[in-house]
């Protein structure tokens, strides 16, 4: 935003030069005295008028808590005015500036880029609902085919989003371009969709984080599982990103499916599922008849004992492996292989043009920055393609955080 920020320096720094320093301090702090108060009163309104919206914070005592910090702030305000009665004049002359700028243009830019936009949301919601996040021509060939397995499956319907980032300062209207190089692409993932029988649609987010726009799609789209991509990065950098998205994503409100490896390298011939105890490997279970569908092969479920436990921890390993599959309902026999340690054992287990379907670590990043964990191992070192799954897990929070942040 070169020209909007050239204009705002010269327009401060003509303020500073016309005004002494005293009062353009002052209409600052009138400025944000009346930004607060706006905050207050937008607070009260939305907790009145969209009690339904899940608010990331709790305010104490509302209405109470709001109109005393409005009243504090409009008591300080009018007592700078008997002071700077100049910086009063200032504030309001950039109040009444700002809203006709909004009204005269702003306002009929936010409309018109919500109409072109607005065909993307016009299809009727169903029960089960697949979100794919797509961001190139190579995303498309590694997630459409396990969105259509699993929405074909759960008789559902598919989001189609991509998010156009831009970078923190610039407003979000610079995207606007972005999109509609984006929607060639967007139509193509629909038109395969509808082409397996899967009612789709797409959507178009700008934002500043790309993995905060897909949670937010995913909220709003009331959706089941989220599926994305992601390459088993090796580098620090690369594993400092990918570790940021993690993060992100475990908070998402819905299943999430992470997608390692390329699905064009070659046929993929059956579906190895890792079991172990706990919800995601029981995910993992669940959506395996879909991909083996999918693939048209068997599935093969898998679990590793490691060399250096006694036979009673060996037991109950594979107690725990088994007690998995049968609360998912899968049907089929139970491989029980050898290793040094998990992961090494999975990856001898792994056959060669075979989809590992893997439950993702209970807690922490899936790549985190030192060391490695079995999923993360599993999608670095594999031949085939890997799909990390995780569980929608209960958020558990102290009476203390309840109270304040709900």
């Amino acid at each position: 935003p070169h020209f909007a920020i050239l204009f705002s320096t010269v327009l401060i720094i003509g303020m500073a030069i016309a005004l002494p320093i005293e009062d353009v301090a002052a209409a600052a702090s009138v400025m944000f005295l009346l930004l607060f108060g706006g905050v207050n009163i937008a607070l009260i309104r939305l907790r009145k008028l969209r009690p339904d919206l899940d608010r990331g914070y709790r305010v104490p005592f509302v209405p109470f808590t709001p109109i005393l910090a409005i009243a504090t702030m409009l008591f300080i305000a009018v007592f700078m005015f008997v002071g700077y009665p100049l910086a009063w004049l200032a504030a309001g002359g950039w109040i009444v500036t700002g809203v006709v700028f909004y009204y005269a243009y702003s306002r009929s830019r936010e409309a018109a880029h919500s109409e072109r936009l607005g065909w993307m949301e016009r299809l009727e919601k169903k029960q089960y609902r697949v979100l794919v996040a797509i961001s190139n021509p190579a995303a498309f060939d590694n997630l459409m085919p396990v969105a259509v397995a699993v929405a074909s499956k759960h008789a559902g319907e598919m989001v189609v989003t991509t998010v156009v980032e831009v970078p923190e300062g610039e407003s979000l209207f610079t995207g606007r371009r972005r999109t509609r190089e984006m929607e060639p692409l967007l139509k193509r993932c629909v038109q395969f969709a509808e082409s397996k029988g899967i009612p789709a649609k797409s959507v178009v987010k700008i934002g500043h984080r790309a993995s905060q726009s897909i949670v937010q799609t995913a909220r709003e789209e009331a959706c089941n599982l989220l599926i994305l991509g992601q390459p088993s990065g090796r580098t620090f950098m690369e594993r400092l990103v990918s570790s940021i998205g993690d993060r992100v994503l475990q908070g998402a409100p819905c299943q999430v499916a992470v997608v390692y490896g390329s699905m064009t390298n070659g046929p993929v011939t059956s579906v190895a599922v890792p079991i172990t105890a706990g919800s995601n490997s029981r995910l993992a279970s669940e959506l395996a008849p879909a991909l083996t569908e999918w693939v048209g092969g068997p599935a093969r479920f898998i679990t590793i004992v490691p060399d250096d436990v006694d036979k009673v921890t060996a037991g109950r390993v594979v107690d725990l492996a088994r007690e998995t599959m049968a609360a998912s309902g899968a049907v089929g026999e139970l491989e029980i292989h050898h290793g040094p340690d998990p992961g090494r054992g999975l990856i001898s287990a792994v056959r060669p043009n075979e989809l590992v379907l893997v439950g993702a670590p209970s807690s922490g990043p899936i790549s985190p920055l030192f060391g490695e964990t079995v999923p993360g191992l599993l999608a670095a070192r594999a031949e085939g393609p890997v799909v990390i799954v995780r569980n929608v897990e209960p958020l558990h929070t102290h009476r203390f955080q309840q109270f304040f942040f709900g």
